[in-house]
């Protein structure tokens, strides 16, 4: 049991050593990877909601997401909405940073967890970021692929230079969790 221990413990160290140090979000990451690596990959249990446990396989995206998250449907409610074209975010463009690499950063994390975990998508096209950040007001046309070139610990890159897609990792997916819970929450300000 002990040299399984270690070898956990190794496992979730090499997962998050991409990510800054004093990323939010590391320690979240390196327990979700432990508790994986000591379980045998078994998943955690989705908490309940008013409208019943979150289906992560059911037909409601909201729900899907919810179940691949780990949070409410509700809060995943107050920040999108989901309808035939695809979700879209729904949160005050006040409640994002007000520079652009930053709104973009968090923008490209909640589009593409709800895409992926949502409605299923493998893979996000830059053009689908780029048109949600063009809706917020936070575009800005020299830095977008820069910006997310170097969210290497959220992403894995895909596609041609001039057609990119974002695929989200395990730390993307725990970044996006607590960004969506932090903005149904009201944590996030104008930074």
């Amino acid at each position: 049991m002990k040299s399984n221990y270690a070898e956990a413990v190794r496992t979730a160290v090499e997962a998050v050593k991409e990510l800054d140090t004093d990323d939010p979000v590391r320690p979240i990451a390196f327990q979700e990877i432990l508790r994986a690596a000591l379980t045998g990959g078994a998943t955690r249990t989705t908490p309940t909601t008013e409208r019943g446990p979150a289906d992560p396989s059911g037909s409601d995206p909201a729900e899907r997401l919810a179940g691949r998250l780990g949070i409410t449907v509700q809060d995943i409610q107050r920040v999108f909405d989901f309808n035939e074209g695809g979700p879209s975010l729904t949160v005050n463009p006040t409640r994002l940073p007000a520079n652009k690499a930053g709104a973009t950063s968090q923008i490209a994390l909640l589009v593409t967890a709800a895409r992926q975990g949502g409605i299923g998508e493998s893979e996000t096209a830059a053009d689908v970021i780029r048109e949600e950040c063009t809706e917020f007001g936070r575009y800005d046309e020299s830095n977008f692929a820069a910006t997310l070139k170097a969210m290497r610990a959220e992403f894995v890159l895909g596609g041609t230079a001039r057609a990119r897609t974002y695929r989200l990792t395990r730390p993307g997916f725990e970044r996006a969790r607590s960004l969506i819970s932090a903005l149904a929450g009201g944590q996030v300000g104008n930074g």
